[in-house]
């Protein structure tokens, strides 16, 4: 080989070298891996945002079904309370119907 064979050489692959690198920095530029990688950083902060509502989300629910359990318990403790004074109430007017049907047999009896 002759040095003017060695430099066409040398010069067509330098010129390979160029048109494959613009072709890599064509394909880097198309890609857009600044704007890729900021885009997975913010859904990334979006998804850890989203993360701690959804913590916050459960705290308040199991806040809210402890409030909800003791309503209930309340509200049937209520319940209960009246029926048992119902019952105390058809007891006591049980027990005053015959005082008073002795009391009405009693005035009959001295009006006679």
């Amino acid at each position: 080989m002759s040095l003017n064979e060695l430099k066409q050489y040398q010069l067509s692959l330098i010129e390979s070298l160029h048109q494959e690198q613009n072709q890599f920095n064509e394909s880097i530029s198309k890609l857009d891996i600044d704007g890729m990688i900021s885009k997975a950083y913010i859904y990334s902060n979006k998804l850890i945002n989203i993360k701690k509502d959804m913590e916050m989300v459960k705290e308040k629910s199991k806040r809210l079904k402890k409030r909800i359990l003791k309503l209930q318990e309340d509200k049937q403790k209520r319940a209960l309370e009246k029926e048992l004074e119902r019952e105390e109430q058809v007891q006591r007017d049980k027990l005053l119907v015959p005082i008073i049907i002795k009391s009405k047999k009693n005035d009959d009896d001295t009006k006679s």
